[in-house]
Order: C-alpha cells, then structure tokens, then sequence
C-alpha cells in the first residue's frame, strides 16, 4: 500500500520557511506603507530604526523596552520595618507622580507586607521571592534590587530539597559537632520518585505556629553550622563549596547573591543602604527584650553571626559600585528596641533615607533610559503602527515559531492571503483613514 510522501518537487522545509516569513514581511509593507503619507511622514521624522522596522527588516525588530520599574526590597523581618513602610508609602508614591507623564510604572515589593510569619521560614515560598528578583530583573528600569542590611544577620533560610550526597554530607557534619542531627532525619524526606537520591522538607501547611517556628530556627542552626564546618574542609573552586556556601548564608544574604548572579554587569542594578545604631546599650540592658526585637540578633561573646555580618557587609562594599551603597547612621533610642517615628532623630533619619533612596532610583532610571533609549516616532499615527509592526516582525523571527513554519501542510498561504487582504483593504480604503479589523 502506497503511503503519503512528499513530492520531490516541492520546496524543501527550509525554503518553504524562508518564502512564508518573506511574505509575511511583506504583508507588513503593504498594509502600512501603500500610503506615500505615512512614509514621508516616516522619511522627514529621520527616524531610522522606525523606517526600517515599517520596511519589514526582520532583522530591525526588538522586544520593546520595559516602562516598569520594579524593586525587590530585601531586608530582615524585625529590622527596617519602619523604613519599608516609607519605600511603599512615601517613595514609591513620589516617584510613580513623577514618571506618570513618561508612562513608566513604579512598583515597589516587600515581601514581609501582609504576611504573620517570617517568609524564611516557609522553604517554597522563600523560592518564589528568588523567581520574583530574576523577574523584577527581566523587566525594572533601572534599579531592581533594594538591599537593607543592619546589625542584624539572621534568620537563616531552609532549603526545599537537599540532594544525596549534600543530605549524607550534612548528616555527618552535624553528628561530628555534636548538633541536633536528628532533625535533618525527622524534617527531611527522601523523595522516592526523584530519579536520584534527593531529600525534600516536610514543613506543615502553618508554618506560623509557635511549635515550627522553634523548630526551623533550630534546623536552620544546624544546617548552617555543618555547612560552615564542611566548607572549611572543601576547596573553593569544588561544586560542593558552592553548595555549603549557600546553605550558610542568611535570607537576605541568599537573596543578594541570588541577585547579584543573574547577569554580568548586574551590580550597576542593585542598590545597598546600610545603617548602623549610634550609642548602643550594654547587651545586659537588651538581652532581656522580646526576642528578635532587640538591635542585635548576637550575643558576647561574639558568635559566627557576627563575623557573618562584617563578611556580608565587606561584600557588599566589594561588589558594588560606591554609587550604589548608601551608609547611615541613626541614635539608639531607649524608648523603644529600633526606630520610633515620635523622635525627631529618628524623623530627620527617616527623610534623610527617603531622599537618598529616591535619588539613587532616579539616578538608575536616567542611566537605563540613556543605555536604552526607547525607540520612538514624533508622529502619534506613525508610533502606533510602529509599534504594532515591531510586535508582528518580533513574533516571526521568534524561534518558537519555526515548526509551525517549516510544516508544509499547515496551511499558512491561505491564511496569509486573507491577511494580506484585509491589511491591504484596509489600507487602501476611501474616506476616513482606518486600520484594519481584527485579524
């Protein structure tokens, strides 16, 4: 029985392909540029990218520039509560009034707003904060990570999943330093249907509750304490270090690093504010204070948080540019454990912070909007159909497009035709100028 083949006479895939984006960019031509006013309006603007894009140049076409601004604000839950609300309520408003007439959206994110735990805390979730920061990356203006770092280091936070040999590596160190290495057994799970030895963390649908809060603090301990002692023993260059390292750094510090990998040059894009308490109290006068609400989370005599926290702070001076950092200062109160919006220290402190922050955010749109310019016709009509024919010619030289292209009985002359049609009707109609009708 004789089977469908294709016949030796047609084109090939390849070439088939060729001809059908070589029409589509010519339907393009023919919809918008069969008016000689539009291309001399095109012509006398002097606008090349915009000419060359309405000519159908593939080649032309690019993903038009964001007009968002979009900063991850990174921070400890108990510190710098104050100054978020400022970013959200005062910065964030201020800088949105003044990019409305630019069309650009400001969108600050905290994490910590709304929630009653700590985000640490919660392994996925902390996760889906690492996805929201390559976001804000793909699409801010600009500035897209905002770090805040204090006098305090902690918490540390979980992993999800743990592979085999990291799990067995850790179990062991843990039992070496004479920790609570039966927690990694009782919180972790090996995963049966993973293809390789992988452990999972089996945290309970409330991670708010008093019991799983001492709990991961407790994990988080060990975990960090056996990554410590196991990157002391690894060589730096090794896979495995990379993976220690990671365990071993706090929240925030995960967060940074996570921010700071995502591309060269990234640096340029991430803003670091660092304060310091001024006149801080003797430890015997803050140790009795509600836990985490105190200006340290460390105690004398020093632990490894505190040389954590000069190691992420040298890190922070030695990653960005001086542009980027901001120190300050601000007066202990005893009135209360952190800043009291009643003291006009901590008022002036406040301000300063505002208008430091809202300088630097501008500084980073200016430098994005003169690295990449937003391409632009001064005519208003010339600029819709621009950027409606950047979108068509950016969708065909798509990669993901090439199966449905290069399928010879897929159909696309037919539909191409009717296409053409209603672009060139539309084009060429008498009376009031229109487009054409939706495709």
């Amino acid at each position: 029985m004789r089977r469908n083949t294709v016949s030796e006479e047609l084109p090939s895939a390849r070439v088939l392909a060729q001809r059908v984006r070589a029409e589509r960019c010519r339907s393009v031509k023919l919809a918008w540029l069969t008016s000689s006013a539009t291309a001399r309006k095109v012509r006398m603007s002097g606008e090349e990218a915009v000419w060359d894009v309405l000519q159908g140049h593939v080649t032309a076409a690019r993903r038009p520039a964001p007009r968002l601004l979009k900063v991850f604000i990174a921070s400890t839950r108990t510190d710098f509560a104050e100054e978020r609300r400022q970013l959200l309520e005062v910065v964030g408003p201020e800088l949105q009034s003044q990019y409305d007439n630019m069309g650009l959206e400001v969108e600050l994110v905290d994490m910590h707003y709304g929630t009653a735990g700590d985000p640490a805390l919660d392994a996925p979730l902390f996760e889906d904060h690492l996805h929201e920061i390559r976001h804000c990356h793909a699409v801010s203006r600009g500035c897209f990570f905002l770090c805040l770092v204090g006098n305090k280091y902690l918490p540390y936070a979980l992993p999800r999943r743990l592979d085999g040999e990291t799990y067995e590596a850790l179990y062991a160190a843990a039992a070496d330093l004479s920790l609570r290495a039966d927690l990694l057994h009782t919180c972790f799970c090996r995963d049966d249907a993973a293809p390789a030895a992988t452990y999972v963390l089996q945290q309970p649908s409330d991670v708010t509750t008093a019991e799983w809060a001492s709990t991961a603090a407790s994990l988080a301990q060990v975990v960090q304490a056996a990554a410590r002692h196991l990157l002391c023993a690894e060589s730096t260059g090794q896979p495995a270090a990379a993976r220690y390292r990671q365990l071993a750094l706090s929240a925030v510090e995960r967060q940074f690093s996570h921010a700071l990998g995502l591309a060269p040059g990234t640096a340029h894009r991430i803003l670091a504010v660092v304060r310091d308490w001024e006149k801080l109290p003797p430890p015997e006068e803050w140790e009795a204070e509600a836990e985490g609400a105190g200006p340290l989370d460390f105690q004398d005599p020093p632990g490894p948080q505190r040389e954590q926290l000069k190691n992420f702070r040298d890190r922070l001076a030695a990653s960005l540019p001086n542009e980027n950092r901001v120190y300050l200062a601000v007066p202990w109160s005893s009135s209360s454990p952190g800043l009291d919006p009643d003291s006009e220290e901590h008022e002036a402190y406040l301000t300063k912070f505002r208008e430091l922050v809202t300088a630097k955010l501008k500084a980073l749109i200016a430098r994005s909007l003169e690295e990449e310019p937003e391409v632009k016709a001064r005519n208003k009509a010339v600029q819709e159909v621009f950027q409606e024919a950047q979108s068509h010619l950016e969708l065909i030289s798509s990669p993901d497009m090439e199966p449905s292209l290069q399928d010879p009985g897929g159909g696309w002359s037919e539909c191409l035709d009717k296409v053409k049609a209603m672009m060139v009707a539309a084009a060429q109609g008498t009376g009031e100028r229109r487009r054409h009708v939706c495709v």
